[in-house]
């Protein structure tokens, strides 16, 4: 599930923390939000793509959906 889809369920108070700290290590409760709301977390970080669209965001941006690679 991409980030536009999980974004949405996430409490306002953890949408703030993540524009703020956009890049930087999660915090366990939020990375258990974001797994728990659909969300992908690779050892503790956001995938850069969606740090991109974090970033749009707190931008004031309407994003895309962030372009995932293929799995493997």
């Amino acid at each position: 599930m991409g980030i536009e889809a999980w974004w949405p369920m996430l409490r306002r108070d953890s949408q703030k923390w993540l524009i703020a700290n956009n890049g930087d290590e999660l915090r366990h409760d939020i990375a258990t939000e974001i797994v728990r709301a659909g969300g992908e977390i690779r050892v503790s970080y956001l995938p850069d793509a969606d740090v991109d669209w974090v970033e749009a965001v707190a931008n004031g941006e309407v994003p895309d959906p962030p372009i995932k690679p293929p799995s493997r």
